[in-house]
């Protein structure tokens, strides 16, 4: 899969106008709920070595060696089956035309979904790089009037609604969207003010939306994006002397909102209690202080690259800077304890393992989705036993 340093801006590109076609019926965007937490854990799942498409298939069934006669193609999708395409659309898009849901009501869902699973990404920042330069050029000098600084931080709201309505891989930009609400990053605070910030970090969820919740893991924790909202990049390790300590922002969230959840939890997504009748926390402060020992040592990339460099790059991963980096062993969750005497680097990884391994990560992504009861544990074990040793 291409990363960012991979492509070129495609200058000469123009952006065609965008048409949207009424369906019958509205189709909601909405924001994470059921079904989007479905898919994005089933991606996920898809990632760890598990099955194919989901939801059932209304195309016409393949025929047999024996048969001779090819099977009828079906032109007219019945109402019923207009309507189950409709619902499907609504939960794996971000919105379909008449034409479309009538086309997928033919396909079936499974035919679907692997083409969607084999298209290719369609990135935003390639695009929002692209407006910017074209900016530079004059080519939207009209627009620019009275604000010339304020165009361009329109460009990725645009680009957003652009693949969302025209995109060819709508699976996938729908995925993309479940996982920017469980992986956070706000232009609220400082990333609004920069262009590319946010739809490069939105890249890295388009391109691992099929992919392993490992991958996704390491590439969101060293995207430059949630080191500034999370507060780990230039993290350094600690400075007694001085009242410094390793920041634990990013440590606790990790844990809180991007794997385990605070409680643990039985199989069917069910809280754990103690003799008390309280919750059992999953993680406990010293936890946190270990793995914020982990995330130290990480500053801006690219050309120039220095540990505090103030000058921040969003478009390149941030790199260690093993001088800052907090030496020692760190003990981690499940007795796990990374040795002294690694790299920055090896000890993140070795982290982003502990984390990966941990048997409550698919209960609790499951979980947040607000599942019916007994809609958990099935989830649980397909991932505990489908992903199991597939690592990176």
């Amino acid at each position: 899969m291409p990363t960012h340093a991979d492509r070129k801006s495609p200058v000469n590109r123009r952006i065609p106008p965008v048409s949207h076609t009424p369906v019958p019926g509205p189709i909601p965007i909405r924001r994470i709920s059921h079904w989007l937490g479905v898919w994005a854990m089933g991606a996920l799942l898809i990632g760890c070595g598990g099955g194919g498409g989901g939801g059932s298939s209304t195309s016409a069934p393949q025929s047999s060696a024996a048969t001779t006669t090819a099977p009828i193609m079906q032109t007219q999708p019945t109402e019923g089956e207009l309507h189950a395409a409709s619902r499907f659309a609504s939960r794996a898009s971000l919105g379909m035309n008449y034409d479309q849901i009538r086309a997928l009501a033919i396909k079936g869902h499974d035919s679907w979904l692997e083409e969607q699973f084999a298209l290719p990404v369609e990135y935003h920042d390639e695009l929002v790089a692209d407006l910017i330069e074209r900016t530079e050029d004059g080519e939207f000098d009209e627009a620019t009037q009275p604000d010339p600084d304020v165009l361009p931080f329109v460009f990725r709201r645009y680009v957003w609604w652009h693949r969302a309505l025209s995109a060819d891989d709508v699976l996938r930009q729908r995925i993309a969207f479940a996982l920017s609400e469980i992986f956070v990053v706000s232009e609220v605070g400082g990333l609004g003010d920069t262009e590319r910030a946010l739809p490069n970090f939105y890249d890295v969820l388009l391109a691992r939306a099929f992919g392993n919740y490992r991958s996704l893991l390491r590439a969101v924790t060293l995207h430059p994006s949630m080191g500034f909202y999370l507060s780990h990049v230039n993290n350094s390790k600690a400075d007694p002397d001085n009242n410094i300590y390793p920041d634990e922002n990013f440590a606790r969230e990790n844990m809180q909102l991007f794997s385990i959840g605070l409680y643990e939890m039985n199989p069917d997504g069910s809280y754990q209690y103690d003799t008390n009748g309280d919750p059992i926390p999953a993680y406990t402060d010293d936890d946190i202080r270990e793995f914020a020992k982990v995330f130290t040592g990480l500053s801006w990339g690219g050309e120039y690259a220095r540990f505090g460099r103030k000058w921040a790059n969003y478009i390149v991963p941030m790199e260690m800077f093993d001088e800052y980096h907090e030496p020692g062993a760190k003990k981690l969750l499940n007795g796990f304890e990374i040795p002294a005497g690694q790299t920055g680097m090896e000890d993140i990884e070795d982290a982003i393992d502990n984390i990966f391994n941990h048997s409550q990560c698919g209960t609790f992504y499951r979980s947040t989705t607000h599942p019916a009861p007994g809609d958990v544990k099935p989830v649980t074990t397909l991932c505990r036993t489908r992903c199991r040793g597939v690592r990176r």
